[in-house]
């Protein structure tokens, strides 16, 4: 049986064209669903949906228009619809422990140059040398006469 035909039916309140439809399109329509959400649950719950939307609306579809594309512009409103939905969290907003998600984070906290240069700076000691500049002579002209900050450690 052909799509316009089941879609046809479909249009005339066919329950069973609507099952042949679902199963002619159905891991194609979840495998969208899937890309979209990344999680299989909500994939098939938003696959659900749709079916329910292509059902209420089929009156309203335009058989002159190709069905695969009406269906899936209506499966991706409602995974966009979802999606908008969500809450989005702040790294900024105090939890109720008064850390923000930001300092919960692994890595908050000095990075790796600035653990470097406190590390330098025990080593000095108070009133230490300040790490050098030191001009460097390359082989290469691009590099001639570049200026490089060395860290030396004793």
């Amino acid at each position: 049986m052909s799509v316009e035909s089941e879609v046809t039916r479909l249009r005339g309140g066919d329950i069973e064209a609507a099952a042949l439809l679902m199963e002619r399109y159905q891991h194609r329509l979840y495998r969208y669903l899937l890309r979209l959400t990344g999680q299989p649950a909500t994939a098939e719950d938003l696959f659900q949906l749709t079916w329910l939307k292509v059902m209420e609306r089929a009156r309203s579809y335009d058989p002159r228009r190709p069905f695969e594309g009406w269906l899936f512009s209506v499966a991706h409103n409602a995974a966009i619809d979802y999606l908008r939905r969500l809450r989005t969290e702040s790294l900024d907003e105090p939890l109720p422990s008064g850390q923000t998600p930001a300092e919960l984070l692994p890595g908050h906290g000095a990075g790796a140059l600035e653990q470097l240069l406190e590390q330098e700076r025990a080593e000095r000691g108070p009133g230490g040398d300040p790490p050098c500049l030191y001009t460097v002579r390359w082989s290469n002209p691009e590099f001639r006469h570049q200026k490089v900050r060395v860290f030396s450690s004793k």
